[in-house]
């Protein structure tokens, strides 16, 4: 499928986008679907993710200041660099072991993603999430039991910055887009904005 110009198969598989593989399966947010079953289209429209992709790719285009809020693996982050690889990317991510494969799908093609384990809450401090010992996760939330009471969920303390407070440390002068998937938590991640997005007023790609 072509995009804008952007051909995602080429991206996926021709190394202009770098996803992991190993064992003959993916290993980016694709986690463990055999590329033999399923191609990187078919993963897509599994999740869903097709029209977010397609909403994404074009601004990420003119956007100097990108931020990635809940990156997962890597790959809104991934994408925005491989349009634009002068814009300044950063991607935050929460959960440890998913933030350990977000680094490795970065190393992997040497892009310049500043990535931070935390998230970004309304609050500069700690708060639980509550996961399981699977292998992967897309449904933790900061401060939220997402699970079925007969699933057993370990609680883990994490750290959680304002973006307002992020912008400060690292002397932001202007963010243009940002996608935000933080699963149930968006007023709390927009409380913590609230002194610098009337400012900066970016384009926000929210996946509910």
């Amino acid at each position: 499928m072509n995009t804008n110009g952007i051909d995602l198969q080429t991206v996926a598989f021709q190394r202009h986008f770098a996803i992991q593989v190993k064992h003959k399966k993916f290993q980016n947010e694709t986690f463990w679907i055999p590329i033999r079953k399923y191609g990187f289209m078919e993963w897509l429209n599994k999740r869903g993710k097709k029209k977010s992709i397609n909403l994404w790719i074009q601004p990420c285009k003119h956007s100097s200041f990108i931020v990635d809020v809940s990156a997962n693996t890597g790959i809104y982050s991934l994408l925005a660099k491989t349009v634009n690889s002068n814009s300044k990317a950063y991607a935050f991510e929460r959960v440890n072991r998913v933030y350990q494969k977000l680094r490795e799908n970065i190393e992997l093609h040497k892009f310049d993603i500043h990535t931070y384990e935390v998230a970004s809450s309304n609050s500069d401090d700690e708060a639980p999430i509550y996961d399981t010992d699977s292998e992967h996760t897309y449904s933790v939330t900061v401060n939220q039991n997402m699970y079925s009471a007969d699933t057993k969920v370990i609680a883990t303390t994490i750290q959680t910055i304002k973006l307002d407070t992020f912008i400060k440390q690292h002397n932001i002068s202007n963010i243009d887009l940002i996608k935000i998937d933080v699963e149930t938590y968006e007023d709390e991640f927009l409380e913590g904005f609230l002194e610098y997005i009337h400012q900066f007023k970016p384009s926000m790609l929210v996946e509910i």
